[in-house]
């Protein structure tokens, strides 16, 4: 058993061999440079160390080394390599198996293909290596639920200054964590990369991290060099029944200098005590516009929370894309995300979610704090295609507080909470140019735990004292169905200087609708939307701008005549509140404006106001304008600034889906608020349709769109056959319609060529379909006859361009053209051409044109010309002229040929033709005539 070329104290053989019979500890010193390959079955009852100075030992064709208690292999400054190896350890093997301490650099350690077996976790220490490592299809298996944790990880690595590789590899049923990375070294070229792994059944007790634990130190000498690529990825894992409740984490990864991408990986049915993933101290270079990216990452089942805190950048510092978490049963919260700053500020967002999916189980015992928590991030903060549902907790299923930098947050979901459905806590706008944006989302269906904000939606926002542009911006968003909250529908507040530009606060294209906000008597401030606007400077006066937007508060669903409780409440510091095109059939508006100040209200193109009590409240302090404006009640109200009608006569639908981005409610055909508003800048309604569609445009948040219904194309039909013809219908179908068509003559005659019956096609509300009606034509005289469908006396809709359509009746196929195809068009000629058809049978009358048919054979009649033919005309048919004398002058004595046939003759039949096609046409004329006689002036007799 002795290794080719060992030295010194003696052969790895003659060691194990000594070991083996219970001799003291060996130490094999290897010469410099060596790389010895061994083979065979070790069984090691003691510790072996091996030194080398920078051998290298190669291990193949190895079938097991296996430990006995209190054993291991200790190699000193020699790099390994293991192929195909199998070790296995007892269930005393508390210590690793094997260590690798001080490897030299030059050479990898290589472990391909080795499966380590061992229940107590003991397993492999790479220590302090100055060269790469790469390890693939590792394969870790032991441990038990009675055995007692490992408190180190089975496979550890820590102190290797250069790459490492972990793919590919297995860890299951392990008693202690199964992988953990601390103090790597990399350069700019070198990358920590763990790819392809299982982690699987690993129940540590005591362990501070199971399964992944990664500490990555970038000592790369000038940041700037690293560029785009992270020092750390970790992609295409899989996490499998993880956990204790002792453990505290299953992935983590602490102070990584050089960046993190964590792509593809996925949990499934974790129940640690902490958190799923913890994620701190990640700090990014130059060039990197990202210091941690997450894409696709997958958690189900999760009973722990997800927390990525400290992450700075220099140049960009977080973006997470498609996270999916489903029926998360965590204590705490859902997904945190903390302290991300980039160090100098940067264009670019310093924190994006796009495409994040947070389900809560909810079957929570114990309510979260959050759901989603966003906490002390400074730079922008984008929130895209953000959905929370089915969270429980205290707080808000989406929380932010401490937040430094604009926001955007664009199509994100809040719904079935029983918590507040979105609550910005705090958020500083440090720059003039940083705004609130929120836009195409929705805040539906929360019932908020604590009466201390909005239910749906709330904002709470501090701004520098100079602006340049609005401080907060709703667009096509929904807030409804929510209660329980301080305010049930949405809380705006706004602190710090006014725009420059006119419009601080701006809501546009929106629909709020929550029921509760009617119903609750503990709650005095339970209104649809409330803001409040505070300004340092006493001469500020805001503008907030409603527009285009939708508040429903019907009659029946709460006490709409409480004043306390208005639909949309203003208050604080001088607010001009601009009201246009809005429609709130049952809600008030209540303006709050300072003695002496500026406040005011204009209000115009609207339809709001409850049933009993005035639709608004405001002292005598607050300058009310507007026009063109309708209200149930309009007493109190300055002259012109409204006409007064109750709700049920404007005619408005439910509020439903009639197109756009949020519901809306659309008024009937006749309601009065079509076409009665004034010209303004509003130049579409909530929905994005244009302005005016009628003779003006429409009071209220909808422009109605006129029903149009057209006739489809014209027809063609063989006479005889039904003829079919399409009505469409577009634009606004919410109500009923109907139309009649008329069939008015052109050569064709009804009772005659068609059958004329009444015809009326209608149309259910919400119809859209396309109607088809039939015409019976009758068969008669060969050509070409014509009628006109036309739409008359529409209901409630409109005729649009295509009102009539045209049927042509033919004897012949339907697709004939009479205008192509002389020989159906009765009119020119009535049986055929006698110019280019003279009526003979080319097969039987010698004047046929000897070119298509030569009509007499030469080899026959020797007095024929092959090479003229005096009874064609030389101006019609070329072929006439001589084949032998280019300048012969056409016969006229040679004889036709020998049928016995003249020109007389030929002649005599042409006058035949015309005469009776002459009587032919004269007779039809004739009997039309008596026709249209006997239609338009009755029957004689």
């Amino acid at each position: 058993m002795t290794a080719p070329g060992n030295s010194g104290e003696g052969s790895f053989g003659a060691a194990v061999e000594a070991v083996n019979a219970g001799g003291a500890p060996a130490t094999i010193t290897f010469a410099p440079g060596l790389h010895a390959e061994l083979s065979g079955t070790w069984w090691l009852t003691e510790s072996v160390t091996i030194r080398g100075e920078g051998a290298t030992v190669t291990w193949t064709q190895i079938d097991t080394l296996e430990w006995r208690p209190d054993s291991w292999l200790y190699l000193d400054e020699v790099n390994l390599q293991m192929f195909g190896l199998t070790i296995v350890g007892t269930a005393d093997n508390w210590e690793p198996m094997i260590v690798l301490d001080e490897g030299p650099a030059g050479f990898p350690n290589i472990f391909d293909g080795v499966a380590i077996r061992n229940a107590n976790g003991g397993g492999i220490q790479l220590d302090q290596a100055e060269s790469d490592l790469e390890i693939t299809g590792l394969r870790v298996t032991g441990g038990t639920e009675e055995t007692e944790a490992h408190e180190e990880a089975v496979l550890e690595i820590q102190g290797v200054r250069g790459s490492v590789s972990v793919t590919d590899s297995t860890f299951e049923g392990l008693g202690g964590d199964a992988l953990a990375i601390d103090g790597v070294s990399v350069t700019a070229e070198q990358q920590v990369r763990i790819l392809g792994n299982t982690f699987v059944d690993l129940t540590p007790e005591e362990s501070e991290h199971q399964g992944l634990a990664v500490n990555v130190d970038d000592v790369v000498s000038s940041p700037a060099v690293r560029g785009a690529e992270p020092a750390l990825l970790i992609a295409d894992n899989t996490f499998t029944r993880l956990g204790s409740e002792e453990s505290t984490g299953i992935v983590a990864m602490e102070y990584v200098e050089g960046g993190v991408a964590l792509l593809r990986n996925e949990f499934q049915d974790t129940e640690v005590d902490g958190e799923t993933l913890y994620i701190s101290g990640i700090q990014g270079n130059f060039g990197a516009e990202e210091t941690l990216v997450i894409e696709d990452l997958t958690l189900m089942d999760s009973v722990a929370r997800t927390t990525i805190g400290s992450v700075f950048g220099i140049d960009g510092v977080a973006r997470l894309e498609r996270v999916d978490v489903r029926e998360s049963e965590a204590e705490l919260a859902v997904f945190e995300i903390e302290s991300v700053a980039p160090e100098v500020p940067i264009s670019r967002p310093a924190l994006v979610l796009r495409d994040v999916t947070l389900r809560g189980g909810g079957t929570a015992e114990l309510p979260l704090d959050w759901g989603l928590l966003l906490d002390d991030v400074t730079g922008d903060t984008v929130l895209e295609r953000v959905e929370v549902t089915g969270i429980t907790a205290d707080a808000g299923a989406v929380m932010m507080t401490e937040m430094a930098g604009g926001l955007l947050a664009n199509q994100v979901v809040s719904r079935g909470n029983t918590a507040a459905g979105f609550v910005i806590e705090e958020l500083d706008l440090e720059t003039s140019e940083q705004r609130v944006e929120i836009r195409d989302s929705q805040f539906v269906g929360n019932t908020a735990r604590r009466k201390d904000g909005g239910a749906g939606l709330t904002v709470n926002i501090d701004s520098s004292a100079e602006r340049v542009g609005p401080t907060l911006e709703v667009r096509n968003t929904v807030v409804s169905d929510n209660r329980d909250g301080e305010v049930s529908g949405a809380l705006f507040s706004v602190a710090g200087g006014v725009s420059s530009s006119g419009i601080d606060i701006l809501v546009e294209n929106s629909t709020f609708h929550n029921p509760d906000a009617l119903g609750d008597d503990s709650v005095s401030w339970v209104s649809d939307l409330i803001l409040e606007f505070e300004s340092p400077n006493v001469e500020d006066r805001a503008e907030f701008v409603m527009r285009n937007s939708t508040i429903e508060r019907r009659a029946g669903e709460a006490s709409v005549t409480d004043e306390g409780v208005p639909a949309i409440r203003v208050s604080g510091s001088d607010v001009h509140t601009r009201m246009e095109h809005v429609s709130m059939p049952g809600g008030s508006i209540a303006q709050e404006c300072r003695p002496d100040g500026r406040g005011a209200l204009t209000v115009q193109n609207s339809a709001w106001g409850p049933e009993d009590g005035p639709p608004i409240l405001a002292g005598p302090e607050c300058l009310v304008t507007g026009t063109a404006n309708t209200v149930p009640h309009s007493e109190d109200l300055p002259a012109g600034f409204a006409d007064e009608l109750p709700i049920a006569d404007w005619l408005l639908g439910e509020l439903v889906d009639n197109g756009g981005a949020t519901p809306t409610m659309l008024p009937a055909t006749r309601s009065p608020l079509l076409n009665s508003a004034v010209p303004s800048e509003v130049r579409t309604d909530q929905r994005g349709l244009s302005r005016p569609q009628g003779a003006g445009p429409d009071r209220g948040a909808v422009e109605r769109a006129p029903s149009v219904i057209e006739i489809g194309a014209d027809i063609a039909v063989r006479a005889g056959d039904p003829a079919t013809l399409e009505v469409t219908r577009s634009g606004e179908v919410s109500d009923a319609a109907r139309v009649s068509v008329a069939l008015r003559d052109g050569t064709a005659i009804a009772g005659v060529d068609y059958t004329e019956e009444p015809i009326e096609l209608s149309w259910a509300a919400g119809d859209a379909a396309a109607k088809e009606f039939t015409v019976d034509t009758r068969a008669g005289i060969p050509g070409v006859r014509d009628f006109t469908a036309t739409l008359v006396s529409p209901v409630d809709t409109e005729v649009g361009e295509r009102e009539t359509a045209t049927v042509m009746i033919s004897q012949d196929d339907a697709g004939t053209d009479p205008v192509t195809d002389p020989v159906t068009d009765p009119v020119t000629d009535p049986v055929t051409d006698p110019v280019t058809d003279p009526g003979t049978d080319p097969g039987t009358d010698p004047g046929t044109d000897p070119v298509t048919d030569p009509g007499s054979d030469p080899g026959s009649d020797p007095g024929a010309d092959p090479g003229a033919d005096p009874g064609a005309d030389p101006k019609t048919d070329p072929g006439t002229e001589s084949a032998t004398d280019p300048g012969a002058k056409p016969s006229t004595t040679t004889p036709l040929a020998d049928t016995g046939a003249s020109p007389a003759k030929g002649l005599v039949w042409v006058v035949l033709l015309l005469a009776a096609g002459g009587l032919l046409l004269a007779a039809g004329k004739l009997s039309r005539g008596i026709l249209r006689s006997q239609r338009f002036h009755g029957n004689a007799g």
